[in-house]
């Protein structure tokens, strides 16, 4: 059986010691879904392959807020709101995830670089930078945020609908991140050195 909690070199995916775990065939499923689109299976993914109920419930909620087929969110803003939500967490594993997206999608890895070191040094558009300033005060200082929080995105063109997704996904990429810091999980090499 192959172990799925180990990379190709044999290093531990997570600092947990679990025990490795064939994919049922619904996570089967997931994981050759993540490899068609990113051209890798994620290490989290594999290092929870023994909790295939997690592992799916997870997927489908990110797709869920992710790939949204209402409302106006481009895929550049709902990373954007990723990365920055991971930045502020410094949860490494989906800094460089969410990195190799950026980078995909806006085909420019300095301007992706900026916004890992420093979003508010970035040039953002006055939307992307309502987002990315709400992404970051969510995270940062949960309980100061309050309604005056949203003007922001309503003076730049954001929707009631779309407010609700840029919660949504903020609120996700806290859980993920949490999840990732807390197991230890090693990032992808493949997601560091993608668009590079």
């Amino acid at each position: 059986m192959p172990d799925h909690n180990s990379s190709d070199t044999g290093t531990a995916l997570t600092w947990l010691k679990l025990a490795p775990a064939e994919p049922t065939p619904t996570l089967q499923t997931v994981f050759d879904a993540t490899r068609e689109r990113i051209g890798y299976v994620r290490n989290s993914q594999r290092a929870m392959s023994g909790t295939p109920d997690v592992v799916i419930a997870l997927e489908g909620l990110s797709r869920s807020l992710m790939n949204q087929t209402s409302g106006t969110l481009s895929a550049k803003e709902r990373e954007l709101i990723a990365l920055v939500a991971s930045v502020t967490n410094n949860c490494v594993s989906c800094i460089f995830s969410h990195a190799a997206r950026l980078r995909a999608i806006t085909g420019d890895p300095v301007w992706t670089a900026v916004v890992e070191a420093n979003y508010r040094h970035a040039a953002l558009t006055a939307r992307e930078r309502a987002l990315a300033d709400y992404a970051y005060k969510l995270t940062a200082h949960p309980n100061l945020v309050d309604d005056k929080d949203l003007e922001p995105m309503r003076a730049a063109g954001v929707t009631e609908q779309d407010i609700f997704y840029v919660i949504g996904i903020t609120a996700y990429f806290n859980l993920s991140n949490r999840l990732m810091s807390g197991m230890g999980v090693r990032p992808n090499r493949e997601a560091y050195e993608a668009g590079r």
